[in-house]
């Protein structure tokens, strides 16, 4: 897992990020599951996810597929394209 930080990212990714932090929080949120679960079932860092939600991380397509796992929906659904 490698983390980047926000001006390491050119603004589309940046942009990218963000969309998919905010389905991953809107989505774990409409399921009332804190951030510590999702961490804990995807096998990552609370401060990761934290992160990632923040759009402050550019997550691997494997850390992505594996949160929509956890959040019981297809990764499309928290891709912005």
């Amino acid at each position: 897992m490698m983390l980047y930080c926000p001006y390491m990212l050119n603004p589309d990714t940046l942009s990218t990020c963000k969309q998919v932090g905010n389905r991953i929080k809107k989505i774990r949120e409409k399921l009332n599951l804190t951030q510590a679960q999702i961490a804990d079932k995807v096998g990552i860092r609370f401060e990761y996810l934290v992160r990632l939600e923040q759009g402050k991380a550019n997550p691997s397509i494997l850390i992505v597929q594996n949160i929509a796992k956890a959040l019981n929906v297809k990764t499309p659904d928290l891709l912005p394209f």
